[in-house]
């Protein structure tokens, strides 16, 4: 499972959000730079929904529209 924030128009608008999150004390996340999800933050991935339903749970409390979205390993 995948917790990311959606690609943001440009990546001034990405880097301006990853700055309010570091401010509101979230430092684990990743601001993609490249490929389809260029400019989206990327808050996590995990093997268990439930430990991404949280993480999701708990940005969205901090007022960021975090989303949880099912991922599948095509190769190991």
């Amino acid at each position: 499972y995948w917790v990311y924030l959606p690609a943001f128009g440009d990546r001034e608008a990405a880097l301006r959000s990853a700055r309010q999150l570091n401010a509101a004390g979230v430092r684990d996340y990743y601001v993609v730079t490249a490929g389809d999800h260029e400019n989206t933050i990327s808050l996590g991935l995990f093997r268990e929904r439930g430990n991404a339903s949280r993480r999701q749970a708990q940005i969205s409390a901090l007022g960021f529209p975090a989303r949880l979205e099912e991922r599948t390993e095509v190769q190991r």
